[in-house]
């Protein structure tokens, strides 16, 4: 025989702890169960608690037994443990496949695992460089242009950046003569070689001709474009030098950035764009195709000439001062070398190199077609090595 306690046999913290799960109180408990019990609308059945509030019932159950349910409660009551028993058997048989499925892991791992050998290799579409400034290099060179910039001729005429919305908004050739010019362009000289070589492990040199700085105010902003270069194979590049308040102040968290809710987050950012691309593609495994950069002071990125960058405009006071660069790459023989076959080699080195005189300067480049693009190379670059067709 099966015994069920009801709810007024219960010990009073019981009660309380019922009456919480429940999410009622006493009165709205009794209420709801004996209404159940009796077939009286819940309605009904409130306003009979409403009109009875001062004393709260406290009336056995009408049954304590098995044998006193309905049919119908007997039906519910098997038809629930049915229910119970089916999801503890499911339960169980997935408990004993995972145990199995554990067991063979392991297994496997014992038999195959120290006879493997796994590795997982990046293959990248592109490097970018980057290089972190001191505040005094900065500030040498936002004093360089300040002292030269009423003399310094505008660049806008060949140059996209919208920039006109304030007086002082302009963008002007700096000056690569006298002392910190000439130390500046060695420094992006160093640069641009150092991250053809150590990037792309290639037997060239880069070499600066274009530099310009860019003076944005509120407002102002660079369209989505690119840079030209003078040889087939170029490098661009920017460095940050001043920004405003309003963007140095900016409360950006790390990692992740979200523009919903019209944040104003990336105000005078740098966007990069190497690609189309979705954020599906990204969750299908294809590699990401922009980058929103936040601007730091002295932060020097360089990236090939072909890649799309945009600044988006800020609003607020002071300047958003940039400084921009072009490299030209000009390549080595020891560089062609690694490109041609023997065959492509010899017939290369026969018609430029043979018979080439001794008194040639070998620092002055010259120009070769290489599958029909114009290339710039050099002689002197890599001179210890030679290929086999030299000997």
């Amino acid at each position: 025989m099966v015994t069920f306690h009801t709810y007024e046999d219960l010990p009073e913290n019981e009660q309380v702890a019922f009456l919480e799960k429940q999410g009622m109180t006493e009165n709205e408990y009794l209420t709801k169960r004996n209404a159940n019990l009796k077939g009286v609308p819940i309605a009904e059945a409130k306003a009979d608690a409403v009109r009875n509030a001062g004393t709260p019932p406290k009336q056995k159950t009408t049954f304590s037994k098995l044998s006193d349910l309905s049919p119908e409660e007997l039906k519910e009551r098997e038809e629930r443990f049915a229910k119970g028993e089916v999801f503890s058997a499911n339960r169980d048989k997935h408990r004993e496949k995972q145990m199995l499925q554990k067991k063979s892991i392991e297994t496997a791992k014992e038999k195959y695992m120290d006879k493997l050998d796994m590795s997982i290799d990046a293959v990248p579409s592109h490097y970018i460089g980057k290089i972190q400034f001191s505040q005094d290099i900065v500030d040498e060179i936002n004093a360089h242009v300040d002292e030269t910039r009423e003399n310094a001729p505008s660049m806008a005429q060949e140059l996209v950046g919208q920039l006109k919305n304030d007086e002082k908004s302009c963008q002007l050739e700096f000056d690569i003569g006298g002392a910190v010019g000439e130390q500046v362009k060695t420094v992006f000289d160093a640069i641009g070689s150092a991250y053809v070589q150590q990037g792309y492990n290639r037997k060239s040199v880069a070499e600066t001709y274009d530099i310009w700085t860019n003076h944005a105010y509120a407002g102002d902003y660079n369209p989505l474009h690119d840079h030209g270069t003078r040889t087939s194979a170029g490098l661009s590049g920017f460095m940050w030098t001043k920004l405003p308040d309003c963007m140095t102040q900016q409360d950006v968290s790390q990692g992740k950035h979200f523009f919903n809710d019209a944040s104003g987050i990336a105000d005078g950012w740098t966007h990069m764009i190497w690609g189309l691309g979705s954020r599906r593609d990204t969750h299908r495994f294809y590699p990401k195709t922009e980058e929103y950069i936040q601007p730091k002071v002295g932060l020097m990125y360089v990236f090939p000439q072909w890649m799309k960058h945009q600044v988006l405009p800020f609003f607020g006071p002071g300047e958003r001062r940039s400084i921009a660069m072009n490299w030209a790459v000009h390549d080595s023989e020891a560089e062609l070398r690694n490109m041609f076959t023997p065959a492509e080699w010899k017939t290369f080195y026969d018609e430029n190199i043979l018979g080439k005189s001794a008194e040639t300067d070998e620092s002055t480049p010259y120009k070769v077609i290489i599958d029909g693009v114009e290339t710039i190379i050099r002689r002197d670059l890599f001179k210890e090595e030679k290929h086999p067709s030299e000997d």
